[in-house]
């Protein structure tokens, strides 16, 4: 296909949970944005990469419909939204044929409206669903539809990466060096990751503590000898290190479900989380042990930490079988839940 766009890139589809009955499901997904990007990677079914903001000229968008017909497709997922979705789901829309059904997924938490961006979008989207564009709006946020009914009501799950066991190395806990704390946040205060810094640099067992970005100042005013900056990791060198590491904390304060999340469960590392509300999990072992809610104060981000440290080190079999029960439970789900969204 032309540069901007590419169908089944292999990397779109190397960790992807397969399943027959998405063979003629396509996600369409911007290339530029990572977090929704890897999620979309992980779902069942093909995957269509394309520009956030170089746009696609009539050419292109004609090709893109003949790759999708020729591959059979039925069912059109667009997972996120802007001006160059809107203008290509409007133009597939018109030139596919009327047995095909197109839908959107939206990843975005109400607290992001600060950017106009998002709530230009849900506008777009909304206007598009009620002239028959899209046949139904989802949302990987529990209640979206409570505030907006155009989305449909049950949430979409997200998927974790399907690695192959032993694939990623993962040492004995506890392991020679101690345990080792893992922040994948980025700056700004939704992410939370001075809190978090501070939650684990106070944790004593902790003995290392692993950093995505450093937080400029605190240097001044607290001992940071545990901090190590690992900087951004991609792909296998991500899921390596979330795998060496005892375990991820990010204690965000506005999130949905975090893709950085199910790529550490997927290689047998917890995850400390806010509370991500998902009712799908409720009861759920893992999810109880690791949503935290005092998210902006230190000293409970290290209680929770050290709360799991202690089933970690007083029965080193309970973990992976919680992550294990986790997984499968959410797959299945997430595998019942997307065929029902887009009637398969």
């Amino acid at each position: 296909m032309f540069s901007g766009a590419v169908f089944d890139d292999r990397r779109m589809r190397i960790y992807e949970n397969s399943h027959d009955a998405f063979d003629t499901v396509v996600h369409i997904v911007h290339a530029d944005w990572h977090g929704i990007r890897q999620a979309t990677a992980y779902c069942p079914g093909h995957k269509l990469l394309i520009p956030a903001n170089e746009p696609i000229g009539i050419d292109q968008k004609k090709e893109i419909a003949r790759v999708l017909d020729n591959a059979g497709i039925k069912r059109i997922i667009f997972q996120g939204y802007s001006n160059n979705a809107d203008e290509l789901a409007v133009f597939l829309r018109a030139t596919m044929d009327e047995s095909v059904r197109l839908f959107a997924v939206t990843h975005v938490t109400p607290a992001q409206f600060d950017n106009y961006f998002e709530m230009e979008m849900q506008a777009r989207l909304f206007m598009r669903v009620r002239f028959g564009t899209f046949d139904r709006l989802g949302s990987v946020k529990p209640d979206f539809s409570a505030a907006f009914p155009d989305y449909w009501p049950k949430t979409l799950l997200n998927f974790a990466p399907a690695v192959s066991s032993g694939q990623f190395t993962k040492p004995a806990h506890p392991p020679e060096d101690g345990y080792c704390a893992y922040i994948p946040l980025d700056v700004g205060w939704r992410k939370n990751m001075y809190t978090n810094a501070l939650g684990c640099l106070i944790t004593k067992r902790l003995k290392r503590v692993d950093i995505t970005n450093f937080p400029n100042g605190l240097e001044s005013i607290s001992e940071l000898s545990k901090l190590r900056m690992v900087g951004y990791l991609r792909g296998d060198e991500l899921l390596s290190h979330m795998a060496k590491s005892s375990v991820l904390v990010m204690g965000t304060l506005a999130e949905c479900q975090p893709t950085t999340q199910v790529e550490a469960l997927a290689v047998g590392t917890p995850v400390m989380t806010g509370p991500l509300g998902v009712s799908d999990f409720d009861g759920d072992p893992l999810s109880e042990l690791t949503e935290m809610t005092a998210l902006d104060n230190p000293r409970k981000i290290s209680d929770s930490v050290n709360r799991l440290l202690n089933v970690m080190q007083g029965d080193p079999k309970a973990i992976p079988e919680m992550i294990e029960t986790h997984l499968k439970m959410r797959h299945e789900i997430g595998f019942d839940r997307y065929a029902e969204f887009v009637s398969l």
